[in-house]
């Protein structure tokens, strides 16, 4: 499994968390927990952004040699 993968994985469970435990717990997460969560998401948002430029960019340079 490719680490970029893996990394998506383990942040994106805080965030599975924190929404299971609404659904089926029926529990209201504070504001500090949605600000978390906000983060995480926008921090995986960046990471696969930047990483399909980068290798854009990459693809590019190589196919303009």
């Amino acid at each position: 499994m490719p680490a970029v993968l893996t990394s998506i994985i383990l942040l994106a469970q805080p965030v599975a968390t924190v929404g299971l435990s609404m659904v089926l717990l029926t529990e209201t997460p504070s504001g500090i927990q949605l600000a978390g969560v906000a983060l995480v998401i926008g921090g995986i948002f960046y990471a696969t952004v930047a990483t399909s430029r980068a290798r854009a960019a990459e693809a590019r340079a190589a196919t303009a040699t």
